[in-house]
């Protein structure tokens, strides 16, 4: 039948490199629409060689009735035990197509042969579509008006109510993340001189502990890492914060003094105590200005 559709198939078998054969070249013709589908490749290994069959499918739709003729397909190939090219073909296939609106069946397809198949669906009877659901006989209306319902206020305030949530729920993390920041920052000082009251315990390397004691306690204080920074980056900071010039200057004092007694030669530096005592004092003064 016209608009129906038929697939017309073509299978190449040998022997060899099935899977990189060309594809053939399929004849155009004004009475047919084609559709052409990756061809699909069977191989198995037969005393000791390859051999495996190429499948190509072409689904044709005609578009008018009669005795359509789908020409023959020729395929060229080379011989190796001839050491030449050989070209084989098809045989003409004739397909008789009913005019559409005919509930007849097409004319049965032509039978199989080892170098084309071509099949033809039967031609559907009945209408093509067929309502899920009959509808009512009659539609209810309602009368009441739209802004009157429940469901018309739902869906204005449901946008409303998510968006309070999505604000409430911010504001609430950014409360939390605040409240720790000021926690940390007011138990820095504290820490801080637990660290350097364990440090007089140690002699191996108080210098280097009273300054990472310090640089610790302004990472805390001001909510921000100041480990990279160099010592002019860091006195620009804490000018910034309003601190006196004088405190700016005992800060950068102690940490000079460590990266010293650090690096210095044994016996360079006589004791540390010294530097732990100016350290904690530069902290007391640090928690009451900052």
């Amino acid at each position: 039948m016209v608009n129906d559709t038929l697939t017309w198939q073509i299978r190449i078998t040998g022997s060899g490199n099935i899977e990189n054969l060309a594809d053939p070249l399929w004849p155009e013709q004004a009475e047919w629409r084609a559709f052409d589908s990756e061809a699909m490749v069977e191989t198995a290994i037969e005393d000791g060689q390859v051999v495996g069959t190429r499948t190509y499918d072409r689904v044709l739709v005609p578009t008018v009735a009669g005795e359509l003729t789908l020409p023959s397909v020729d395929y060229s190939y080379f011989d190796p035990q001839l050491a030449q090219y050989v070209t084989i073909s098809t045989d003409p296939l004739t397909i008789a197509v009913a005019p559409d609106g005919n509930s007849g069946n097409l004319a049965p397809a032509m039978p199989a042969a080892d170098d084309g198949t071509i099949s033809a669906p039967a031609a559907s009877i009945g209408p093509d579509l067929r309502s899920i659901k009959e509808a009512p006989d009659r539609w209810h209306i309602s009368k009441e008006p739209l802004t009157q319902q429940a469901g018309f206020w739902l869906l204005w305030i449901l946008p409303i109510v998510l968006l309070v949530g999505h604000f409430s729920l911010n504001l609430w993390q950014q409360k939390r993340t605040d409240n720790a920041s000021t926690r940390r920052s007011q138990q820095a000082a504290k820490r801080a001189n637990q660290a350097l009251r364990q440090t007089r315990k140690i002699t191996d390397d108080g210098y280097g502990a009273a300054g990472q004691i310090l640089l610790t306690y302004l990472s805390e204080k001001m909510n921000q890492p100041v480990s990279g920074l160099t010592q002019a980056d860091l006195a620009q900071r804490l000018q910034e914060r309003g601190l006196a010039p004088d405190l700016v200057d005992r800060v950068q004092h102690c940490l000079t003094i460590s990266e010293m007694g650090r690096f210095a030669p044994a016996g360079a530096f006589s004791s540390n105590g010294d530097l732990l005592t100016e350290t904690k004092q530069v902290i007391d003064e640090l928690d009451k200005s900052l």
